[in-house]
C-alpha cells in the first residue's frame, strides 16, 4: 500500500510510506528515501559523486512489526552520514473505539475508530471488506485493513493511494547499526532537531558556513549555532 504521511499541518512536510504487509511481518519506508538510495547506487555503479535529490520532508526510519512475536524494529537514519539507530521495542496493544461514522477511501468502503497513542488521539477509517489485520505505522487491530488515519489536532494523517497485491520478499537492508535503546533513540533524535550544531560537534564534525559576500567559509555565529529543525515526532510519549 502507498500512504502520504502530512505532518506539521503543512503540506511541504510529506513523505510517502510503502506498506508491505506479509503473513508474518510488515514494513513501513518511506520511498523518497528508497529512490534517493536507488539513485545513488546507480550512480556510484558508474563511477560518479552521488548528489542527495531527496524530494519534500520525510520521517527517516524503516518499521517493521513482527505477527506474533508482540515486538516490532525501527531502523532510524540520522543525518549528515550519521549512525543508523536501531532499536526494538513492544509492539502496542490499540484499545479501539468502533464509531458508526462511514466513508470511502481509495475507492473503499470503510468504517471508523477511535483510539489514544503515545499523546495523541487518532480517528481511523478501515475496510471490512479487506480483511486484514494492519495499517500504516505501528496501527492495527481492527477488523479490517486501516486505510487511512489521522491526530485528531491535524498534525499527523495517513491516507491510501494504491494498493498491490502480489508476491515478493519482504526484506530488510543490511546497515552496519547502531544499536540502542527506545529511551536512547528518543534523546539522540530530539538532540539532532533541537540543536543540530551540538549534535554536529558531538561527533568531531566541524560547521562552517559560506559567507554570502566573500563566498568563504566561516564559522558559525552564536546565533546560528542556536538554530534547531522543526520537531514534531509522532510519538510524544
Amino acid at each position: 500500500m502507498s500512504f502520504p504521511s502530512s505532518a506539521g499541518k503543512d503540506s511541504n512536510y510529506v513523505d510517502m510510506r510503502i506498506v508491505e504487509i506479509g503473513h508474518n511481518c510488515r514494513k513501513d519506508y518511506s520511498s523518497y528515501i528508497e529512490k534517493m538510495e536507488l539513485e545513488g547506487r546507480k550512480l556510484a555503479d558508474e563511477g560518479k559523486n552521488f548528489v542527495d535529490f531527496l524530494e519534500g520532508n520525510v520521517n527517516p526510519f524503516e518499521l517493521f512489526v513482527f505477527a506474533g512475536q508482540d515486538r516490532c524494529r525501527f531502523n532510524y537514519k540520522t543525518i549528515v552520514l550519521g549512525p543508523i539507530l536501531q532499536w526494538e521495542e513492544k509492539q502496542t496493544v490499540f484499545d479501539w473505539t468502533l464509531t458508526n461514522d462511514a466513508d470511502t477511501v481509495c475507492g473503499f468502503p470503510c468504517h471508523t475508530a477511535e483510539t489514544d497513542f503515545a499523546g495523541r488521539s487518532y480517528r481511523a477509517w478501515y475496510c471490512p471488506e479487506i480483511p486484514v489485520d494492519a495499517g500504516p505505522y505501528k496501527f492495527d487491530g481492527l477488523p479490517g485493513l486501516i486505510l487511512k488515519i489521522e491526530d485528531c489536532s491535524g498534525s499527523y494523517v495517513w491516507e491510501a493511494v494504491g494498493i498491490e497485491k502480489g508476491t515478493w520478499p519482504i526484506y530488510e537492508k543490511r546497515y552496519l547499526f547502531q544499536k540502542c535503546s527506545r529511551k536512547q533513540a528518543r534523546q539522540y533524535i530530539k538532540l539532532m532537531f533541537d540543536n543540530p550544531y551540538m549534535y554536529l560537534t558531538s561527533r568531531g564534525i566541524r560547521v562552517t558556513q559560506a559567507d554570502v559576500h566573500t563566498r568563504r567559509m566561516r564559522e558559525l555565529t552564536e546565533e546560528e549555532k542556536s538554530e534547531s529543525f522543526y520537531f514534531d515526532p509522532i510519538e510524544l510519549e
